[in-house]
This record gives structure tokens, sequence and C-alpha cells, in this order.
């Protein structure tokens, strides 16, 4: 094979900075998603309905703990929102404990006003069980990592346990 000169994609100062100056707006831009309530919605509005899947809620979590100096107390306020509507097995549509459905949330002049599950044709909903732990437990992990937090998992242990459990 013939070697080929690859052009140079050596990260220049400027580039450097320019990812800096993406990297704070869009991590600042998923802080300013949260909710009074600790939910992380997929869009904002002061008013209409929003849309809060928990899966994605995780992945815009794990985003902020890369800079969890400025952002770990909303990723906690997120992970109460989370521990708070765990499923029981009495509750969820598959009997399963520690599950999390999707939420529809309603905006008025920027309050909630309501918080409901998402109930597409009339079922109560979400996309996976396995996957939704999994990517939340992430957080969890994460957020340990990043704070050295341990009185917090501690305090929630007994949800993780249940969490993991639904893997």
């Amino acid at each position: 094979l013939e070697k080929t000169e690859m052009s140079s994609d050596v990260a220049t100062k400027e580039n450097i900075e320019l990812f800096r100056k993406i990297y704070e707006t869009e991590t600042e831009w998923l802080s300013s998603l949260q909710l009074e309530n600790g939910a992380i919605p997929m869009t904002y509005s002061k008013n209409g309905q929003l849309t809060v899947n928990p899966y994605f809620a995780d992945f815009a979590a794990l985003a902020l703990l890369d800079n969890a100096e400025r952002y770990a107390d909303s990723v906690v306020r997120y992970m109460d929102w989370h521990f708070a509507h765990l499923n029981t097995a009495e509750e969820d549509f598959n009997g399963l404990d520690g599950t999390i459905y999707d939420y529809k949330v309603t905006m008025k002049n920027g309050e909630i006003v309501k918080e409901v599950i998402s109930t597409p044709e009339n079922a109560d909903s979400y996309d996976t069980t396995d996957s939704y732990a999994a990517t939340f437990l992430t957080v969890v992990y994460k957020y340990l990592q990043k704070t050295g937090d341990s009185d917090y998992i501690a305090a929630n242990a007994e949800d993780i346990v249940r969490i993991t459990n639904v893997m």
C-alpha cells in the first residue's frame, strides 16, 4: 500500500478554545433545561407540555458531570427526582420494582402545573427497563467518581439496589 500523508489534525490553540466554548455553551444549555423539581426534559418551553424521558435525561446528567464542579448540585436534583419517581412492583405495569416511567410535564408561565406519567394509547410507558436502569446507574457511579460523595450514595443505597435488580 502506498503511504499517503494525512492532513494535519493537530489541535491548535484556536481549535481548543472553540471546543471549550462549545462545551461550555452546550452544558449550560443542558443545565437550563432542568425544571424546578429536578427533572431534565428533552426540550424546554415556558408554556405547554414537555417530555421527560429518564434515559435521555441520564445522558444530559452525564454530560453535566463532566463539569461536576459547576453542575454536581444539578445532577443531585435530577437524581433526587429520579429516585422519587421509581415504581414499586405494584405500580409497574410489568410488575417490576425499581423501574421508572416517562413523564409529561405541563408548564404555564415557566412553572410546573402538572406532572403525569406519559401514557401513549392509555398505557403507562417506558421504552425499556434495563437501559433506563443502566444509564441511571452510570450517572450514580460517575457522580461518585467526580464528587466522592459516598454519603449521598449510602443514603440512596436501597433505591440503587432496586434499580440494579431491574437489569
